[in-house]
């Protein structure tokens, strides 16, 4: 051990709390790497508590390892889920997941566990930033060294997090798009799950150019070999599968909430209150209400499965109800194991499963939120925006919603549902002018039947002073 290390390991274990981490290394057919990684491992300034290595392979099982070191596993190829799943036998407050190809520098768990106490969420080595679509990103970690952490899409390589949290990864089924073994995903599904149910973000940690000790990975030219899985044959477009998936499922990227604080440069004083109106599995509300953080947030989610979740997380008051033309009860549409989608008109193509529910039209909504003024309006309902702006004629006419934000199509799968056209041209007739257009999106989907890709975008419209 050399004295930089020695004096780096004295310093952490002089701060008044050493978290416990545990550390697993999944292993397939790199065994060659493990015993350099396991050294790397071991040298850590922050030593873990303990080290399992789960392998799972055609390869004889690791032998002469070190005696702190738990070696599990089978010989069949579970994919590289197994992993997470195995960490679940940890008895850590801190969870370290490896990569066969990840070599780690000697601070790596320091730096990552102070990375997490900045930033409250999952940590990793390496990591992505999709600029709007699977086939633009920008890649994060060794590849772009900075001095600080990197906000990032999913992370790879080396995944670090509460042990906790494997509570939330087994929550959401494996996506059918991926075919045993289960060959990637895992990345995914690690950022989408903390993303939708503690509402928690991905990051990678700095690493800075002249320390490379902080790294998470000093020989990452080790995961570019022939055995390197993003190198087999159908490994791209099954990951572009798996983007899509979750992005249905209501993932939300980075360049997403960066498109929700473009609206603030159109806001002039800060909302009294929003109303999210089909909330979903987004959360417009959470990054709006950390921006104007005495806005009062109000929402409304039909979807049963989507309301109860959201009861634990969501800062408001929120209602379990659709808004709709008239005051009654109704029926929802939505596609077979979505829970986003849901629409009031149908039956159309593909949304084949039901559920009854409330209905309520915007002004009683606005009644039962006080009727608060400076409104930011913000509608996600799936082809029922003109018929909950029809049934807001008090409020829209009242002067207190000062900003409408609405999501539009530039094709819909049913006549039944409303245009665009008619959106614009309603609020224009009540004294609303269209500001900003942004967010488009071409969303592959089988749910849209004819339409093989669905065009999306969010457009925000103002209130005219005094019309």
């Amino acid at each position: 051990m050399t004295n930089q290390s020695k004096n780096s390991r004295h310093e952490f274990s002089a701060a008044q709390t050493q978290p416990s981490i545990g550390v697993v290394c999944g292993t397939h057919k790199r065994l060659p790497h493990l015993n350099q990684q396991l050294t790397a491992i071991l040298s850590q300034t922050l030593a873990p508590a303990e080290i399992h290595v789960f392998h799972d392979g055609p390869n004889s099982f690791p032998v002469n390892l070190p005696e702190s070191v738990t070696v599990s596993g089978c010989a069949k190829n579970l994919g590289v889920w197994a992993r997470f799943f195995y960490a679940a036998n940890l008895r850590t407050e801190y969870v370290c997941v490896f990569d066969d190809d990840t070599i780690p520098g000697i601070r790596w768990l320091e730096n990552a566990l102070k990375t997490h106490q900045q930033t409250g969420g999952l940590v990793g080595a390496y990591g992505l930033r999709f600029l709007g679509s699977f086939c633009r990103c920008r890649a994060y970690g060794w590849k772009r060294p900075s001095n600080y952490p990197a906000v990032v899409d999913i992370v790879g390589h080396c995944w670090f997090f509460r042990r906790e949290w494997l509570a939330e990864f087994v929550r959401e089924p494996q996506p059918s798009v991926i075919k045993s073994p289960m060959t990637c995903g895992e990345d995914y599904h690690m950022s989408f799950v903390l993303q939708k149910y503690l509402c928690l973000p991905s990051h990678v940690a700095c690493h800075p150019r002249s320390k490379r000790e902080k790294w998470g990975s000093l020989q990452w030219h080790k995961g570019a070999d022939e055995l390197a899985l993003s190198r087999q044959s159908g490994e791209v477009q099954k990951r572009e599968a798996v983007f899509n998936y979750y992005r249905q499922q209501g993932w939300r990227l980075v360049s997403d909430a960066r498109n929700e604080r473009r609206i603030c440069d159109y806001i002039d004083g800060p909302p009294s209150a929003m109303y999210d109106i089909g909330v979903g599995d987004h959360s417009e509300w959470l990054t709006l209400g950390r921006m104007y953080p005495e806005m009062e947030i109000f929402g409304c989610e039909p979807n049963p499965s989507c309301f109860q979740d959201l009861c634990s997380k969501f800062s408001g008051q929120l209602l379990n109800v659709a808004i709709g033309q008239k005051m009654g009860q109704g029926v929802m549409h939505c596609p077979p194991n979505q829970r986003m989608w849901s629409t009031l008109h149908g039956p159309i193509q593909g949304y084949t499963n039901t559920f009854a529910v409330d209905v309520i039209t915007l002004d009683e909504f606005d009644v039962r939120c006080g009727r608060p003024d400076n409104v930011l309006l913000w509608l996600d309902i799936e082809g029922s925006e003109l018929d909950a702006l029809t049934s807001g004629k008090a409020l829209l006419t009242s002067g207190r919603v000062k900003w409408i934000n609405l999501e539009v199509r530039e094709e819909v799968p049913s006549s039944t549902w409303c245009r665009y056209s008619e959106v614009d041209q309603f609020l224009k007739r009540h004294g609303f002018s269209k500001v900003l257009e942004y967010g488009h999106t071409r969303c592959p989907t089988a749910v849209y039947g004819d339409h093989a890709v669905a065009r999306f975008c969010d457009v925000l419209y103002k209130w005219n002073t005094g019309s």
